[in-house]
């Protein structure tokens, strides 16, 4: 009996040992399935937090990047006030003469910024690859109409557009580059005048402008015109005007001087003289910065 009954305690022990160990096995199970739960949240809860502090990033990194440019721009800007620096820009079809033009400013080691007129390489490899030349060179190029045509262009807001546009999509066509530089035919005295006289609104020009800066446009008229287009004045007398109105730039407050050339034999005879004059007077050169306006009539 005795024996029995230490049997039958020592079975009851057991099965209550493995009960409890079954218990606990389960207990372990759904502890288990939980802490994988909580895990699995945790990892989602921490690639939120690093999407977040990502995006942050990016944006101080953008931020930071706008203040840079700002800092930049102020800087050349005060740069202006004791570097006199002047700045050869050229209107104009791409044509023979400005081959020539690029060639003496290639010489002297400079840039300068071409306003093409795009229907001039219409039907012309030899000038579509001499300005694809010189945009890879480090020439500025810019736009200022694909139609030779201040009458048409100026007609309203929107076929002014339309012509940019085409000039624009042809530099691109040809040189791969986005060109933001525009210079509007005549001078934007020019375009006020012709607007108001065509739309019959004083605003039109002003739409424009606004409109040109929110699409990233950055315009610019000329402080000093070389008047190498006038038949009465020899080249000569191109070189003694330059460079008696670009003297007067050095006196003021930023001592910028952007000069108006175009593509005639008399620029491409005068453009020597001219660049050792105003080194002499004490000018660097550059060609148009595509952040700020150096100057403009309206």
């Amino acid at each position: 009996m005795r024996l029995i009954s230490i049997f039958i305690s020592f079975a009851a022990a057991l099965i209550t040992v493995l009960l409890a160990f079954g218990c606990y096995k389960e207990q372990v199970a759904l502890d288990n399935n939980g802490g994988m739960e909580d895990t699995r949240q945790r990892i989602e809860q921490y690639r939120r937090e690093i999407e977040t502090l990502e995006a942050q990033l990016k944006a101080l990194e953008n931020q930071k990047q706008e203040a840079a440019d700002r800092l930049a721009l102020l800087q050349s800007k005060e740069n202006y006030k004791t570097e006199p620096t002047t700045f050869l820009t050229f209107d104009g079809g791409f044509t023979a003469n400005t081959v020539e033009i690029v060639k003496i400013l290639d010489k002297y080691e400079l840039k300068g910024t071409f306003f093409i007129i795009g229907e001039t390489l219409e039907n012309s490899k030899t000038m579509r690859e001499a300005l694809k030349s010189a945009a890879e060179s480090g020439h500025k190029i810019g736009i200022r109409s694909y139609k030779n045509s201040v009458s048409t262009m100026y007609k309203d807001e929107e076929a002014y557009f339309e012509d940019l546009y085409a000039c624009r999509d042809l530099i691109k066509e040809i040189t791969g580059q986005d060109a933001v530089l525009v210079r509007m035919p005549g001078g934007t005295g020019t375009a006020d005048i012709r607007f108001k006289k065509n739309t019959g609104s004083d605003e039109t020009l002003q739409k424009v402008l606004t409109r040109l800066e929110a699409e990233g446009f950055m315009v610019n008229d000329w402080t000093v015109n070389s008047q190498d287009t006038d038949s009465d004045l020899s080249a000569e007398d191109v070189v003694t005007n330059t460079l008696y109105y670009s003297k007067k730039y050095l006196t003021t407050t930023y001592k910028t001087n952007l000069i108006l050339f175009t593509d005639t034999k008399k620029t491409v005879s005068s453009l020597p003289g001219i660049i050792d004059g105003l080194k002499t007077q004490g000018y660097s050169f550059s060609g148009l910065p595509t952040a700020i306006t150096i100057t403009r009539q309206r």
